[in-house]
């Protein structure tokens, strides 16, 4: 069973159509999930949403939205799945079958993470991660809107690093911290979910938050930010 960590807030639409697509594309028979939905000072309306969805549904609730970090963190805690899956409230899924194709690189047993590579960490320097284009070959980090992972890094690495506060870079951090851990991040390429991405808005101060918080990850990974070519 794979459960599915969904953070909700205020965006009834978006939820809906993320949860209709994937109960559309996901033979449950084949992969059968478990939702985990984290009300994260969620409004009423998203909370009577979450209780109609059919299925395996654990629902968590926060008293306000305290961010991305402590809401998947709370997740992870609910979730009984075998492998844990973060997927956006603002992600859905066009492609039958995109979860199985997801979950077939865990038949390798040194794979610890599964996503599309890529990151929001500093993002005007090129390569400064090892991406790659090919499905199935490793990278440093895969985006968080879609972001496979064993039940076991909990047990080795724990939960995603609050230092982030409520939002960027814990993705990429965990990533790192598994493979520091000697697991392997697979780039699963776009698997068939698309992330609408910015569906929360700019509140004029991204930009500073995202540098603070990146000389954060800086600090925690100081010799892994520098492109593939020059590790070698």
């Amino acid at each position: 069973m794979i459960s599915v960590i969904v953070l909700c807030v205020d965006r009834p639409a978006m939820l809906q159509r993320c949860v209709q697509t994937v109960l559309a594309t996901v033979d449950q028979e084949q992969t059968p999930i478990e939702w985990v939905f984290v009300l994260n000072g969620a409004t009423p309306e998203i909370a009577a949403y979450v209780e109609t969805v059919e299925g395996r549904v654990v629902v968590a609730r926060l008293p306000e939205n305290l961010g991305v970090t402590p809401g998947r963190n709370l997740g992870m805690k609910m979730a009984t799945g075998e492998l844990l899956l973060f997927l956006d409230d603002d992600a859905y899924a066009e492609k039958q079958g995109w979860l199985s194709e997801m979950t077939k690189y865990f038949a390798d047993e040194h794979v610890g993470v599964v996503g599309e590579s890529g990151s929001y960490v500093e993002p005007t320097t090129p390569g400064i991660f090892w991406e790659c284009k090919t499905p199935g070959a490793e990278c440093d980090v895969v985006q968080g809107y879609c972001f496979l992972f064993r039940r076991r890094l909990i047990d080795e690495i724990g939960y995603l690093d609050p230092v982030y506060g409520k939002f960027w870079h814990e993705e990429s951090d965990y990533a790192l911290q598994a493979k520091r851990a000697g697991w392997k991040v697979i780039n699963a390429g776009w698997v068939g979910v698309t992330h609408y991405g910015s569906g929360s808005g700019d509140d004029g101060t991204y930009g500073r938050k995202i540098e603070y918080l990146f000389q954060k990850f800086r600090r925690h990974f100081p010799t892994i930010l520098v492109p593939k070519e020059a590790r070698r």
